[in-house]
């Protein structure tokens, strides 16, 4: 897949008509990653899932999270595991099998073919930023999900752990890292990095000091505290996971709206302003 083309809707297509493509960046994360308890299994241990509930997850995939989870399975009412591509159904369906409550479809989660309020839970990870209108999209699980329902999301993309209103990040939305230049070679420059915006600049003309902000890694950390997570929908803003952040970490972030001072006078240190991390990494 091309870069930039995440979201274009031949190119998803044609990337997932089958599951080998994901395979590969599945095995990938099984191979090399860091967390010992594994990326799929700390998906799923977030799932409170409850006897007679309905589950409807979008981009199932190849279905793999839900293998050694008869547990989870068993406990839902049904549960509807659906992706935009007919080869990864056919594949779920022979790593999950045919049961009485799993219903395998084809849905394109911008016209999701159910009732409002079907699902006590709908699950889309790792699927978002193939989706042309994202609007669209979360309008459309939100209809569908109860008023007390609850929609499980994980994406690749940075630390996505801030997940309030999303009219409220902008700024927020990428991981940033800010110090000392990555090359080895000339440690007299400093770098600004966020999103696909890559900036160098002498270490000499810099008027914030980069020993007091943490750098957010683009690498699987699973540090969410989900109650935090849960206040931020229940809230319907970040500030909760700000809060909890402060109390918890050392080094401040440039993100952190009461640090917006330091990032605007950064910002400017690299000829930037905060609408061009916006403006640059969604062109």
């Amino acid at each position: 897949m091309k870069m930039g083309s995440s979201n274009d809707k031949d190119a998803v297509q044609e990337q997932y008509a089958s599951s080998k493509s994901l395979d590969i960046r599945l095995n990938f994360h099984n191979m090399y990653s860091t967390n010992r308890m594994g990326f799929g299994p700390w998906l799923v241990s977030n799932y409170e899932i409850t006897e007679g509930m309905k589950v409807l997850e979008i981009g199932t995939g190849t279905g793999s999270m839900w293998v050694g989870h008869d547990d989870l399975i068993t406990k839902c009412d049904k549960i509807v595991l659906s992706d935009f591509s007919e080869g990864m159904l056919e594949t779920a369906k022979k790593n999950v099998g045919e049961r009485e409550n799993v219903e395998y479809k084809q849905i394109n989660v911008q016209n999701i073919p159910y009732e409002d309020s079907s699902f006590d839970i709908v699950i889309a990870n790792m699927m978002l930023y193939h989706v042309p209108d994202i609007n669209k999209a979360v309008s459309e699980i939100r209809r569908v999900l109860k008023d007390e329902g609850v929609f499980y999301n994980v994406l690749y993309y940075g630390d996505f752990d801030i997940i309030g209103n999303l009219s409220s990040q902008s700024i927020n939305y990428y991981p940033m890292m800010y110090g000392r230049s990555i090359s080895a070679l000339d440690r007299d420059k400093i770098c600004f990095s966020c999103g696909k915006i890559y900036r160098e600049c002498d270490l000499s003309v810099a008027v914030v000091d980069t020993s007091i902000y943490t750098n957010n890694s683009i690498a699987f950390e699973p540090t969410v505290d989900m109650a935090v997570i849960a206040s931020c929908i229940r809230t319907d803003s970040n500030e909760p996971f700000w809060d909890n952040k402060r109390k918890n970490t050392n080094k401040k972030d440039l993100r952190d709206p009461l640090n917006h001072k330091d990032l605007d006078k950064v910002l400017n240190t690299f000829g930037l302003t905060k609408n061009d991390i916006t403006d640059l990494n969604c062109s």
